[in-house]
């Protein structure tokens, strides 16, 4: 078997998916990270979808959304987050364009029609648009540490009879709720956002806010959210009323991705992290279930299928148990990849584990394989649970480790399929463009860094970005 990788270099765009769900209803599964769409553009993008949708709600919204300009107020301004010290002009360039995408949010969770200020839509488009993106920069007046550490924002827009209605609302999970009640933040973010109060107001909380943020897909009747540091939300697909947390039917365990090898660790360690949370005044806030260890987190890029019309998925954890549940003195992720059927039942579980810490954001899938990047990095633990740092401010990048390529088996795979591992020179890879098999070639499109990029506030501590830079690497870009 042969490999062939094709990368290009940058940030990733705007993912798009047409797709018909299992019950016949064609929707268009739109995963982005950015701001609202002009109308016109988005007709565009989805004018091969039809077929019969669900009815969408005359009633108008008593917050006009005036999604036609922006459903976001600009409260954003260019330069707002802070950036490291020693960027190129390019680099520099880049980040403050790249900060201008963020802007606070206004729900119209009611909804609205809205006026079509270009061209016009067919009569027989039927369909709905989702999009996911951080929309909430600042709680109680304080602004968050990383744009991307902003709650999740949901948009639909519906299209039938010529006409389009548009609903937005932020996913209420108890993090958001809890913000809107205190009015200042109280979760550590993953990228740059910390408690106030400096590192004794973080230290030993493990417990990172689910955003909610990342990703929304349209399956099994029912509208997932995700954010790949945790557990996805279910929401009402029509109203966007968030119904909790999804767990896929029971296959996912609510809790931190972490198991500290046994019941009588885990319970220790709870009764201290339930300790924390009330000193801090998080206990309040969030269900038991959710500060305890023990949980699995799911990746916030599942992928459809659409030869076996499946959403395939993986979940993770991270534990000193090798993969045949021994103890060990060393870190491994496992990971559980999960194929579910339109329903949204999982259909097939595959195992598979890796040792240390895998930062692993992104997969791709052939019809035999499970494409997995492992990146060359390693988290500095002590700066996470000493709160010095938050949980992507600890990744660490090993100069000179190789990046590895791993293709697992899917069910269906040949028979006498093992898993196979290639090596690359060092690099870093955040999403996967495309995946296919061509003979005795698998062929991955990807976008890659020389190393592991910061956008934004970077994902890079202050120090771990000077050091970069001495050592050459690229940070930013």
């Amino acid at each position: 078997m042969v490999m062939v990788y094709r990368t290009g270099a940058g940030p990733t765009s705007r993912s798009r998916r047409h797709s018909n769900t299992a019950d016949g209803k064609a929707r268009a599964h739109i995963h982005s990270l950015g701001s609202t769409s002009s109308f016109h553009a988005l007709a565009a993008r989805i004018s091969r979808c039809s077929g019969p949708s669900r009815p969408t709600s005359a009633r108008s919204c008593s917050r006009m959304a005036r999604a036609q300009k922006s459903s976001r107020s600009m409260t954003a301004q260019a330069g707002r987050w802070p950036h490291p010290a020693g960027l190129t002009p390019g680099q520099a360039e880049f980040q403050v364009a790249f900060d201008k995408g963020y802007l606070e949010a206004t729900p119209c969770p009611q909804g609205q029609f809205l006026e079509l200020t270009h061209g016009s839509i067919p009569e027989g488009l039927v369909c709905t648009y989702f999009s996911n993106g951080p929309g909430k920069f600042q709680v109680g007046g304080q602004a968050i540490g990383h744009p991307l550490d902003g709650d999740g924002f949901i948009s639909s827009i519906s299209v039938q009879g010529g006409k389009a209605f548009y609903r937005s609302d932020f996913v209420q999970t108890p993090e958001h709720v809890a913000g809107k009640i205190l009015k200042r933040g109280q979760f550590r973010g993953t990228f740059g956002t910390q408690r106030a109060g400096g590192p004794l107001s973080n230290l030993l909380d493990l417990h990172v806010a689910n955003t909610s943020n990342t990703s929304v897909v349209d399956w099994g009747g029912l509208l997932l959210s995700f954010f790949e540091g945790g557990q996805p939300y279910a929401l009402h697909a029509d109203t966007l009323r968030t119904l909790g947390v999804a767990t896929l039917g029971g296959a996912v365990r609510e809790g931190l991705p972490i198991d500290l090898g046994g019941p009588t660790l885990n319970a220790a360690f709870n009764a201290l992290h339930r300790l924390v949370q009330r000193s801090v005044g998080s206990w309040a806030h969030l269900h038991p279930r959710q500060m305890a260890v023990g949980g699995e987190a799911v990746t916030a890029h599942p992928h459809v299928d659409p030869a076996v019309r499946r959403l395939v998925s993986f979940k993770y954890s991270v534990s000193p148990r090798d993969p045949a549940g021994h103890a060990t003195r060393r870190l491994h992720t496992h990971f559980t990849f999960m194929e579910l059927d339109g329903a949204g039942i999982v259909v097939e579980r595959v195992p598979w584990a890796l040792p240390g810490y895998a930062f692993v954001h992104d997969f791709a899938l052939t019809r035999a394989w499970y494409v997995v990047f492992e990146n060359p990095v390693s988290v500095d633990y002590h700066a996470y649970m000493l709160g010095l740092a938050p949980a992507a401010a600890s990744i660490r990048w090993d100069v000179g480790r190789p990046t590895v390529v791993h293709l697992i088996p899917r069910p269906g795979a040949p028979p006498g399929a093992r898993p196979r591992r290639f090596e690359l020179p060092p690099s870093f890879v955040f999403h996967h463009a495309n995946a296919y098999e061509q003979g005795e070639h698998v062929i991955i499109d990807s976008v890659h860094y020389d190393s592991l990029p910061g956008v934004g506030t970077p994902a890079l501590g202050k120090k771990q970005a000077q050091k970069a830079q001495r050592q050459g690497e690229s940070v930013g870009t």
